[in-house]
């Protein structure tokens, strides 16, 4: 028997008329045998009396329709150890009522849910792309690395606040996502934006390395905008930090002064004028570079850890 199943009948984009993928046909013996499954395009419509994969440690399932309880189907997959959920539409939210005792890797990306629960004590990656949502870990305290892309506007808050309740005990977390600036005061509300970034250190005072990949969409004005105010408060962690697409914004300027000057241990601080978000550099480095010389490699904050690129 086949010990890795894979049913691909993509491209079809909608849902109707999937092929259902047949879990009648599966008794606990050939069951058994199956350790990878991979399903793309499929309908998912486990019966009651369906017996589960007993020995299955594999599971991709990519813009499949599940028609029961996702909780049900996995509830019968006891030795899981790798799930991947992505474009799928789900009749419930992605959760598992039993713990997954043996789950290492869980990735939810691009699916309409509004709340991810799971009970995993052997969970140690965790990789989210959507809206902001109820992320909730049970017994995680393995969790080690979180990638997460938050689809919307105004989530730093989200990230200061819902993240580090839902996956506290990371020691790598990459998180993407883009703020809302309103045209009515771009350099205002950037500077706001860039500056809340500092409380990154206070939420995480453990942190040891930290890397901002930014983007500023509009052509701000980097120098007459009114300046937040923001109490310093020591880092005794943190040896490098990088800033990439740095453009000389009042908001990156005073962010890059706030780290050099709170980050007690910092061996070095990295200003990149290059834009590095979408995979390349898309110019505007000039100005950059030349506000990086100009506002911090001559500030008594630099005081010899900034490296300008």
């Amino acid at each position: 028997m086949a010990k890795i199943l894979t049913l691909n009948f993509s491209p079809y984009l909608g849902y109707e008329n999937h092929y259902t993928f047949p879990c009648h046909l599966f008794n606990s013996k050939n069951a058994s045998y199956l350790q990878a499954l991979r399903l793309d395009s499929v309908n998912l419509v486990p019966s009651i009396d369906f017996c589960g994969f007993a020995n299955l440690k594999m599971l991709a399932l990519d813009h499949v329709l599940v028609m029961q309880d996702l909780q049900y189907f996995l509830s019968k997959c006891p030795a899981l150890e790798w799930l991947s959920i992505q474009r799928c539409y789900l009749k419930c939210n992605c959760h598992a009522s039993a713990p997954l005792g043996r789950l290492k890797y869980l990735c939810v990306k691009n699916c309409e849910v509004d709340r991810i629960e799971f009970a995993a004590p052997n969970l140690n990656t965790f990789e989210y792309r959507g809206y902001q949502i109820l992320i909730k870990f049970h017994e995680c305290s393995k969790l080690k690395m979180a990638i997460i892309h938050i689809i919307g506007h105004s989530t730093l808050e989200y990230v200061f606040t819902g993240l580090p309740n839902a996956v506290p005990h990371v020691e790598t977390l990459h998180v993407e996502t883009f703020v809302d600036i309103p045209k009515d005061f771009p350099s205002f509300r950037f500077l706001n934006s860039a500056l809340q970034l500092a409380c990154l250190l206070e939420a995480a005072p453990f942190l040891e390395d930290l890397h901002l990949d930014m983007y500023c969409f509009e052509g701000v004005d980097y120098i007459g905008s009114a300046l937040d105010m923001i109490v310093d408060s020591p880092h005794y962690h943190l040896k490098t930090a990088c800033m990439t697409g740095f453009r000389g914004n009042r908001g990156q300027i005073e962010l890059a002064k706030y780290i050099m000057r709170n980050a007690v241990e910092l061996e070095r601080m990295t200003i990149d004028p290059r834009n590095i978000m979408f995979g390349r550099s898309i110019g505007n480095e000039f100005d950059g570079r030349m506000y990086a010389k100009r506002e911090l490699a001559r500030s008594e904050e630099a005081r010899g850890v900034l490296t300008i690129l």
